[in-house]
C-alpha cells in the first residue's frame, strides 16, 4: 500500500507535468547538490541513537531530466511556462547504520514567480518514492523511531533563482524544505524534516530561447462542484507494553479505515478552487485493543460507536490539467471522547486526478498538529 500512494503521487506530480508529447520540445539536464540541516523534530535525531549524537547535518544529490513547457496547451499559459521533470535523488546522513543510504525517485514542478531577461524566481515542488533505509528494528536497529519501513514518501518544496550564463548553460540557486515519512501506514513514524540551501547547473540541450507569448484563457468560466468520495485506508497504532504485557510497542497490526466524503467547490480563477465539506469515518484503529494470553495476543473488537466520527473542513486547491493539489483544515463535530485520542483540529494534504468526465482518484496524508502523520488515504469519486 505505501509503495502504491508514493508512486501515486509520484506520477500525479508527472502527469500534472506532462499531458502531451510537445513538452519535450525543450529539455534540459540538471545536477543538484545541498547542504542543510537535519530538523530537531524527534528524541532521535536529537541524539538517542547508537551513536548518542544528535543527528544535525546532512547532504544530498540529484540529477534531473526536465522540460520547458511551450505554451501548446493552456495550463501551459495559466502557470507562466513552468519547467517540469523527473529526477534521481541520495542522500547522507552521516549514519549510514541506523539509516542507511536513501534514495529517491521524484518528478518536480518549476513555477516561474518573477523574470527579468536571463534571470528568474522559481517556486519548486517535488514527490517521489524513497527507498533503501535502514528502518526500525527491535533487534537489530531499536533507536531508529523516525523511519519504520523502507520505502518512504519524498516531498520538497522552496524557491530556486536561475541564471544563464551562456545559450545552453544556466546556474541555479535554491532553498528548500524536505520530509520523508510513511504516513503512519507502519509504525514507528517520526519522519525527518530537513532544510537547506541547494546549489545546481543545468545543461538545455536544444538551447532556452524563452521567447513564448502568453495567451489568455478565453474558454474558462466560473463555476460551481458537488463531489462526493470514497475514501479507504490503513494504518498502525502504539500498544502500551504496561497493559498489555508485550515486548514490543509496535506490532505490525493494520487497521482498516473507510471514509464518506461530500464537498462543495467555487472555481472563480483557471488555477485555483476553494470551498468546504463534511466527512463521515468509520476509524477500526480507535481504542484498538489487544488479548493476550502467554505472549500471543489477538485484537479484540470494541463497541462500534468509538469508531465513527464526522467532522467538517474547508479546502484550498490548486489546478494544474487534470491533476489538482489540496490543503484541506478540519474539525471533528461528533465523536466519543478517548484518552490519548487526537487533536479535534486536523489537516489534509494531497492530490486529484480527474480520470474521465468527472470521475477522479486521489490520494492524501492525514495529519495533526500540522506535522505528524494519521494516515495515508485513497479515494475514488466524482464530481458534477
Amino acid at each position: 500500500m505505501k509503495k502504491l500512494t508514493v508512486l501515486f503521487l509520484f506520477f500525479s506530480v508527472l502527469n500534472a507535468s506532462a499531458q502531451d508529447s510537445v513538452i519535450r520540445k525543450l529539455p534540459f539536464l540538471r545536477l543538484n547538490y545541498q547542504v542543510g540541516n537535519v530538523l530537531p523534530t524527534n528524541a532521535f535525531v536529537q541524539g538517542e541513537n547508537q551513536k548518542g549524537q544528535p543527528i544535525k547535518a546532512y547532504q544530498s544529490g540529484a540529477i534531473e531530466l526536465g522540460w520547458q513547457t511551450n505554451g501548446s496547451k493552456q495550463w501551459h499559459n495559466d502557470w507562466n511556462f513552468p519547467r517540469v521533470g523527473v529526477g534521481f535523488y541520495t542522500a547522507d546522513f552521516f549514519n549510514d547504520e541506523e539509516l542507511g543510504e536513501p534514495m529517491a525517485l521524484y518528478a518536480f514542478f518549476n513555477n516561474e514567480l518573477w523574470r527579468k531577461n536571463k534571470f528568474c524566481v522559481n517556486f519548486e515542488g517535488a514527490a517521489g518514492i524513497t527507498y533503501n533505509w535502514k528502518p526500525w528494528d527491535p533487534v537489530t536497529n531499536p533507536s531508529n523511531m523516525a523511519i519504520g519501513s523502507y520505502n518512504t514518501v519524498y516531498l520538497d518544496f522552496g524557491f530556486r533563482a536561475q541564471y544563464m550564463i551562456a545559450k545552453r548553460w544556466q546556474v541555479d540557486l535554491a532553498y528548500t524544505f524536505t520530509h520523508f515519512s510513511n504516513g503512519a501506514s507502519t509504525l514507528p513514524n517520526l519522519g525527518i524534516n530537513m532544510t537547506g540551501p541547494k546549489v545546481a547547473i543545468a545543461y538545455h540541450l536544444q538551447g532556452n530561447e524563452f521567447n513564448f507569448e502568453k495567451a489568455p484563457n478565453t474558454t474558462f468560466e466560473k463555476n460551481n462542484e458537488f463531489v462526493l468520495d470514497f475514501k479507504y485506508a490503513t494504518k498502525q497504532v502504539k500498544f502500551d507494553t504496561n497493559i498489555t504485557q508485550i515486548k514490543s510497542e509496535y506490532l505490525g497490526i493494520s487497521y482498516n479505515v473507510y471514509g464518506l466524503q461530500l464537498g462543495y467547490l467555487r472555481h472563480p480563477a483557471p488555477k485555483w478552487k476553494y470551498g468546504g465539506g463534511l466527512d463521515l469515518v468509520y476509524d477500526e484503529s480507535t481504542t484498538a485493543q489487544l488479548d493476550v494470553v502467554d505472549s500471543i495476543y489477538q485484537p479484540v473488537k470494541t463497541p462500534a460507536k468509538y469508531h465513527w466520527n464526522f467532522s467538517a473542513y474547508i479546502t484550498g486547491q490548486m489546478i494544474v490539467g487534470k491533476t489538482t493539489f489540496f490543503a484541506d483544515l478540519g474539525y471533528y463535530l461528533h465523536r466519543e471522547e478517548i484518552p490519548g485520542q487526537t487533536p479535534d483540529f486536523y489537516q489534509r494534504f494531497g492530490t486529484r486526478w480527474n480520470l474521465y468526465k468527472g470521475f477522479q482518484i486521489g490520494a492524501a496524508l492525514r495529519a495533526y498538529n500540522f506535522g505528524i502523520a494519521d494516515y495515508i488515504e485513497w479515494s475514488i469519486g466524482y464530481k458534477i
